[in-house]
């Protein structure tokens, strides 16, 4: 025997798997188990970088519109200050302040 062959062999003694039979089963396992993990793996990686895209998107557009509505509050209160202060009750009793 060659070096290769021993360096296979006692292996596969030692897990038993020396028969036709048993190697064939062992392939069948290994070709079944490799791709799955394989796949597996690939998708746990895309899904994630989806999911935190996604996430990030999500955020951003929420932000967005939590500034839009801040915005939109504060024109309105900036208005609303605008007519008191304009208001012919606030000139009036200003002018009596000042004499």
């Amino acid at each position: 025997m060659s070096a290769w062959e021993d360096t296979i062999t006692r292996p596969l003694h030692a897990l038993h798997i020396g028969s036709i039979r048993n190697q064939v089963l062992v392939f069948a396992v290994l070709a079944t188990l490799i791709p799955a993990l394989a796949t597996t793996c690939v998708s746990y990686t895309q899904n994630r970088r989806l999911l935190s895209d996604k996430v990030t998107q999500d955020l951003r557009a929420t932000s967005s519109e939590a500034a839009r509505e801040i915005n939109q509050l504060l024109d309105q209160w900036i208005e609303e200050l605008r007519v008191a202060a304009s208001s012919y009750v606030v000139s009036e009793n200003m002018a009596k302040l000042q004499e």
